[in-house]
């Protein structure tokens, strides 16, 4: 009996492919649809994917120079010590804790108050307490200068303007002037300079989108408390949360000889 059965359902099979009619144009044309819009979808999908990276992420910093732009609300960063925060879509606040292994105790407070198409403005406060080696004249030792460590705190108010030129080239003008609040700042004048020491300056950033996930920023900075000037350039590339910085960075300050060294960053940022 079970044998019938079975030769049954293979005749009934064998009839349905034999005699199988073939699909409608209406069939056909919705079969078309289909596959059309599975390959719109691949494309949409695709664009989505192109766009991370930096698209509606605005740089936060050319190199050590800063932008007019912050973080929006909720948006933070994780990188190399470095921490920041948006608290407004137009407010953040930041620290960098590898500099504390340097005893540079730091914060900082940054605004954005005006955005355009055209042209952004933004302000931010720096506050840091810090030691460092300053040249100091010896009088009992025949007019030589010795090295001392003294320490410092000091509030930097910044003024910075991002002009975007067009959708891959933007400029970045910034300012910044370091008062002393502790400290003699005779010694403070005679720092003895270095990669990380900053006074009042002046500098100008070029930012160069070769893609969503591709830039290209250079910068020249102009320190008139260290009579110094440094420049440099890098690479920078965004996924969905990664960044990777790589350049090269030289500075001359009046008590140095002209230094060369790489410019290695990477962080996270979350929320955007």
């Amino acid at each position: 009996m079970k044998s019938i059965v079975i030769i049954i359902l293979m005749m009934v099979l064998i009839a349905t492919v034999l005699f199988a009619e073939e699909p409608s144009n209406s069939e056909k044309e919705l079969l078309d649809n289909q596959e059309k819009m599975l390959e719109n979808q691949e494309k949409i999908i695709n664009e989505v994917y192109k766009k991370k990276g930096f698209a509606e992420r605005k740089i936060l910093n050319v190199m050590s120079s800063p932008t007019a732009y912050t973080l929006k609300k909720n948006e933070f960063i994780i990188g190399v010590g470095s921490i920041y925060y948006g608290v407004l879509d137009n407010v953040q606040i930041g620290t960098n804790l590898l500099y504390f292994l340097i005893k540079d105790r730091n914060m900082n407070l940054k605004f954005n108050f005006y955005n355009s198409s055209k042209v952004s403005i933004g302000s931010a406060i720096y506050l840091d307490s810090f030691s460092s080696e300053v040249n100091k004249y010896d009088d009992d030792d025949d007019g030589y200068y010795e090295e001392k460590d003294e320490n410092f705190t000091s509030v930097a108010p910044s003024l910075a303007i991002s002009f975007p030129i067009n959708q891959k080239v933007s400029w970045h003008i910034s300012g910044q002037y370091n008062a002393i609040l502790s400290g003699n700042n005779e010694d403070f004048e005679n720092v003895m300079a270095g990669v990380f020491s900053k006074g009042s300056r002046n500098a100008i950033g070029f930012e160069y989108s070769a893609s969503n996930r591709t830039k290209i920023v250079t910068e020249a900075i102009y320190d008139y408390t260290l009579e110094g000037f440094r420049a440099g350039g890098a690479f920078v590339w965004g996924w969905n949360s990664f960044r990777l910085k790589l350049g090269l960075i030289s500075f001359k300050y009046r008590n140095t000889e002209s230094y060369y060294y790489p410019h290695i960053n990477f962080w996270w940022r979350f929320n955007g």
